[in-house]
């Protein structure tokens, strides 16, 4: 069973599920502490031991991208036995609390690509679809409008009408909130799909700090 953030301790071996972010700058393993879906991210570094991958790229056997410098990076889904070596204030800007060796990698499956680049070929606003755009990953999702108005009154950030909007980080959570509710509906198996793509890109901008908007059909 995996460990939650909240118990590490200094020697004490734990299991650990979290996202792991490769960019050329700097990497990181990020652990959530409970407390549903406002809780708090926990910043790790990874260190190897002899025999163990250091990261996600060598596990997997893979190398960085060309021009790497100037990649978007990469994340990964992880799972590993690490043990805690220390606390404090480690990496770029102080910002990674707990440095970790690993003992095993148990699980590493790379996240969604999102190769569109919308800033060169912007495709809405689109009549029928309420789109979810991402800033980072420079992609978008097509929600058809029939699908949200299934949520009928409780759909706040998935709106029909009106214009298009980035979203503040307590909007981003109720548009994943929504999409969520939205999955949880009677849905063919395509638009299921798509609502889940539409949350992993949500997830994806809200993991990476960066924006997240909705556009109307209607949308300037």
């Amino acid at each position: 069973m995996d460990t939650g953030a909240e118990s590490l301790g200094i020697g004490q071996q734990v299991r650990l599920t979290g996202r792991y972010f490769v960019n050329w700058e700097v990497s990181r393993f990020e652990v959530r502490q409970p407390g549903g879906w406002r809780r708090r991210r926990v910043f790790c570094q990874l260190l190897g031991t002899d025999g163990v991958p250091t990261s996600p790229l060598e596990y997997l056997g893979q190398s960085v991208p060309a021009d790497w410098r100037h990649h978007r990076g990469l994340t990964f889904d992880v799972t590993v036995e690490a043990t805690p070596v220390a606390q404090g204030a480690f990496g770029h800007r102080g910002a990674t609390r707990w440095q970790l060796r690993v003992d095993r990698w148990i699980r590493v499956v790379p996240m969604r690509a999102w190769p569109h680049q919308y800033k060169g070929d912007r495709r809405w606003p689109l009549m029928g679809y309420v789109v979810v755009i991402g800033s980072e990953a420079q992609d978008a999702v097509f929600l058809r409008t029939d699908l949200v108005e299934l949520l009928g009154a409780t759909a706040v950030q998935l709106r029909v009408t009106g214009e298009q909007s980035w979203l503040s980080a307590d909007e981003a959570e109720a548009l994943r909130k929504e999409l969520l509710a939205l999955s949880q509906k009677a849905l063919a198996g395509e638009d299921r799909r798509t609502v889940i793509q539409a949350m992993e890109l949500v997830d994806y901008e809200e993991a990476n700090r960066t924006g997240v908007a909705v556009a109307p059909p209607n949308a300037e």
